[in-house]
């Protein structure tokens, strides 16, 4: 939504008056921290509660396939606007009922008299364990769904999620990356309407994993504009506390090279890639197995223009995104 004031001032003793315009930067979090609410607003179960546990970014509600749980939320956070973004940041974990329960929905909001009106996000789970991002719009007029079946994720690992619409365009991404996009009419859903989380509405397709948060703003991001957790001191059951690190890079903003610190806690796969502001990998510094200690490594971009890039780290469960600068 843009917002428009008309203001006057005095030029050559007239009174002009202008329109000036104004982005909604709006946004609503919503930490998954507990069952009887979130945000504020009140929640149901669609059949059992999730668990609510400790993760390495803080409480997070565990979803089972098995025991069918799943949040009814009232409230749709995307109201009547006609812009949005939706991010998850969340854990798929595998399942033995791949196959059988492939099509997992973890976000669905839904015109409560007009079923219509949806939108959905789920994960494809593929019988290797690791899943699709799947993401759809539908309205009266029109309905799309973005789903690429070379491009998987891994399962057990943190990742985030995102769906954003403007001007006719959906686009989806997972870690700051896009995948897809795509032409759809979205038309408002009523702005009271409910959010299920870890399934369906119906309620049927049941998420099997841990999510963290749902942010919703009311204007298409940029990927640099993403949210993404940050690790927390409180140890994972199951799991080592992760002391790996990527440290922002120096100088910032630089021209035409810039150094990045990072740490390994433990022998690990490494990799380290920049990313334009459209989420476009354009280089990869590290890519490798290095034993655990404390690195550097330098990006030279004497071949690229001005502008703001994306830096991701990705060992194990550690991933981390810095946002850098390239001024010339």
């Amino acid at each position: 939504m843009i917002r428009r004031f008309i203001f006057p001032i005095i030029l050559n003793g007239l009174v002009v008056f202008f329109l000036a315009a104004q982005i909604n930067t709006a946004s609503t979090t919503w930490f998954l921290d507990r069952t009887d609410s979130i945000g504020g607003y009140t929640t149901t179960a669609l059949l059992k509660l999730p668990k609510i546990i400790e993760t390495v970014y803080g409480k997070a509600a565990l979803f089972s396939c098995y025991d069918s749980t799943a949040l009814l939320v009232n409230c749709n956070p995307i109201g009547t606007d006609t812009a949005f973004t939706v991010e998850v940041y969340f854990r798929p974990d595998s399942t033995i009922l791949a196959g059988t329960n492939n099509e997992q929905r973890f976000i669905h909001i839904r015109n409560l008299l007009n079923d219509n009106r949806r939108i959905l996000l789920e994960i494809r789970q593929l019988q290797s364990q690791r899943w699709l991002l799947d993401t759809y719009i539908k309205s009266e007029s029109s309905n799309l769904t973005l789903v690429d079946s070379s491009k998987s994720h891994s399962s057990g690992e943190w990742h985030h999620v995102a769906l954003t619409y403007s001007n006719g365009t959906m686009r989806q991404f997972v870690d700051g990356v896009e995948l897809l996009s795509g032409p759809v009419t979205y038309l408002p859903i009523d702005a009271n309407g409910k959010t299920a989380i870890g399934a369906r509405q119906d309620p049927r397709s049941w998420f099997n994993g841990a999510i963290r948060m749902v942010k919703v703003s009311k204007r298409a991001l940029a990927p640099a504009e993403f949210s993404f957790p940050t690790t927390t001191k409180v140890q994972e059951i199951g799991e080592q506390s992760i002391k790996s690190n990527l440290l922002q890079n120096y100088p910032n903003p630089f021209n035409p090279t810039t150094n990045f610190t990072y740490k390994l806690e433990k022998e690990a796969l490494v990799s380290i890639k920049m990313f334009n502001i459209l989420g476009k990998e354009v280089a990869t510094l590290v890519n490798e197995i290095k034993p655990a200690g404390t690195y550097e490594t330098k990006w030279n971009a004497s071949t690229f223009s001005s502008g703001v890039y994306l830096c991701k780290m990705q060992s194990g469960l550690y991933i981390s995104i810095k946002k850098i600068i390239l001024t010339k």
